[in-house]
């Protein structure tokens, strides 16, 4: 989680050059995606496995569907 992050940051400085995103938004965006990172490193070590094994593919069944209809 912590290099996808890291991936999400560096993707961003092309947009920044641009003009796309603004600076003053930057620092809030990397603060929430390092917050979100970490509850959800956590959340995925609370969840029993047994839950996670029918979460996971729902999720991304979900994600397709939205995906293809967007």
């Amino acid at each position: 989680m912590l290099a996808l992050t890291f991936m999400s940051v560096g993707g961003s400085l092309p947009f920044i050059g641009r003009g796309v995103l603004s600076r003053s938004r930057l620092l809030p965006a990397i603060a929430l995606t390092i917050i979100g990172s970490g509850l959800g490193a956590w959340l995925l070590l609370s969840i029993p496995l047994k839950a996670l094994q029918i979460t996971i593919p729902v999720a991304m069944i979900g994600v397709a569907v939205f995906s293809l209809l967007k």
